[in-house]
């Protein structure tokens, strides 16, 4: 077997693992290096729940 030969089959080995390199440290630079700021404000509930007239008393703690 030629010299040539092992290199074409190691090829697209080679290149996985060398993109596997690039992508965990792309990765890392990610995490590591980049920061942001997140600005949060409350808001009021989309939903509000009420009793109705015919509800039944809202202290439901039974008498002592």
């Amino acid at each position: 077997m030629t010299n040539r030969m092992r290199i074409g089959r190691r090829a697209p080995i080679l290149l996985l693992m060398a993109l596997a390199v690039a992508a965990t440290i792309a990765l890392a630079d990610v995490i590591f290096v980049y920061t942001g700021t997140i600005n949060v404000q409350p808001t009021t509930p989309p939903l509000s729940f009420s009793t109705g007239p015919n509800a039944g008393p809202t202290n439901t703690a039974a008498a002592p």
